[in-house]
């Protein structure tokens, strides 16, 4: 089990290289940011705090590589390691909204008097997401999206500000 979440660590590492080796070579808008999470599905809900970064591929597609940890609640923890694709559609000059697609990798752990159990998964996110520009220094976004994950899925709807640079 430790093998092949080891591999799994591993195979995300290379796959966020990647994306940056060959994003960095092509000029493109950054941004880099914070949000609150709350996380619901198959009666279990928590909340948590996450950071991200997004990279401009091209205009319109930007990637987004994401770290999410939600807090205890009942022993259970869970860490939410996401990258996903937004294709982001102008409405207004200070307004956009994007689809959201993306694989993430899903651990969870329940701790309790000594004991300890852990899992983790591979999934899928889809989704949606806006964002409001307040000046050429940062945005706020809103995003809702469902991890279809292998055996529990959950929607996740998360808000944050992200600082342009």
């Amino acid at each position: 089990m430790k093998t092949v979440v080891t591999k799994i660590y591993l195979s995300l590492a290379c796959a966020l290289a990647l994306v940056f080796s060959v994003s960095a070579q092509e000029k493109g808008d950054m941004a880099f940011g914070a949000h609150f999470a709350y996380g619901t599905g198959q009666s279990y809900n928590n909340m948590g705090l996450g950071a991200l970064l997004q990279y401009h591929v091209s205009n319109p597609i930007r990637v987004e590589p994401s770290l999410t940890f939600y807090f205890p609640k009942d022993h259970v923890t869970i860490l939410d390691v996401s990258l996903n694709a937004h294709y982001v559609v102008p409405i207004h000059e200070e307004f956009n909204v994007y689809p959201v697609a993306g694989v993430g990798v899903f651990s969870s752990r329940f701790s309790y008097d000594g004991d300890s159990y852990g899992n983790t998964d591979f999934g899928i996110n889809v989704g949606a997401g806006a964002e409001y520009i307040i000046d050429n220094s940062f945005k706020i976004k809103v995003e809702p999206k469902y991890a279809i994950i292998n055996d529990w899925n959950r929607f996740v709807l998360t808000a944050g500000i992200t600082f342009l640079f």
